[in-house]
């Protein structure tokens, strides 16, 4: 577990003994501000090639990181931006979506942005970033998560 702050090694063998024991999906969710510790590309290709890790909630913030994700994983993972404010950037780079903070308060402009995107209107989708989602990821984190966006989501 991430408490321990385990090595790349001990990160590998944790999810691929957790992948050998389920036949579902498995999102692997890389957030070292909460853990302390960083699951990098190289660690994320081996666990690509683990039949049902399918994806990563990638919030290290790095984004050079995140290319370097895709540049070593391809289409054998799907890299999931794990924080709002670098939605389009991931996107970008070959990002194919979010697990969102704001999308509990904005849920129609978040998927918009993404939508418009994929489309390939990438003017609509930075307007959509710039005016809706970027000023309010900054609003959630005000105060430590989740304090922002469930207050916020009692009062919406």
């Amino acid at each position: 577990p991430y408490y321990n702050k385990p090595t790349q090694k001990g990160l590998y063998l944790h999810f691929k003994k957790i992948a050998e024991e389920v036949d579902i999906p498995i999102v692997v969710y890389n957030v070292p501000s909460r853990t302390g510790v960083n699951i990098l590309p190289e660690t994320l290709a081996e666990l690509a090639e683990l039949k049902n890790i399918v994806a990563v909630k990638e919030a290290s913030g790095n984004l050079d990181q995140m290319t370097h994700i895709v540049e070593l994983c391809g289409d054998k993972i799907t890299l999931l931006s794990g924080d709002d404010k670098l939605l389009l950037p991931v996107l970008s780079i070959g990002g194919k979506g979010v697990i969102s903070v704001v999308a509990n308060i904005i849920p129609r402009d978040v998927s918009d942005m993404v939508s418009e995107f994929e489309k390939g209107n990438y003017q609509r989708a930075k307007e959509l970033f710039l005016s809706k989602v970027y000023p309010l990821s900054n609003a959630m984190f005000y105060e430590t998560n989740p304090i922002p966006v469930k207050t916020s989501a009692q009062h919406s």
